[in-house]
């Protein structure tokens, strides 16, 4: 592996975080470290990484990924609870709602009771 243009072989920490500082992106040293420690700092083709700028760079947007995908799962479990204290707050119109689906269309209200039941909003039919 090269950084700065010279063979480096694994880099070190040190390195790690002189390469991410220049390149002001988001990952640290050591979960770059430790992303290439775990592939044997091999690409997914087999080859072992030629830079030091390009480990750090895919590190990155992994890194950048997990944490996008971190906050729309906060994203969706804030909007579960509001979505939830709403139907309780409205739990009379909920049950009619359900009653006249029932009647209406039997099999759509099993599959609506059957996801309301897992999202724990009702209670599962046994």
């Amino acid at each position: 592996m090269t950084y700065k243009e010279e063979e480096i072989g694994i880099p070190t920490i040190e390195q790690i975080q002189e390469c991410i500082n220049q390149w002001k992106l988001s990952v640290s040293a050591q979960e770059t470290y430790d992303y290439w420690t775990t592939k044997n700092w091999l690409t997914k083709k087999g080859l072992p990484v030629k830079t030091l700028e390009s480990a750090c760079n895919v590190a990155n947007s992994v890194f950048v990924q997990r944490e996008r995908k971190s906050v729309n799962i906060s994203k969706n479990a804030s909007n579960l609870t509001i979505v939830h204290d709403y139907l309780v707050s409205k739990s009379d119109l909920v049950v009619k709602c359900l009653e006249t689906l029932k009647n209406a269309n039997p099999s759509l209200f099993a599959e609506v009771y059957c996801e309301l039941a897992e999202l724990g909003f009702v209670q599962k039919q046994s």
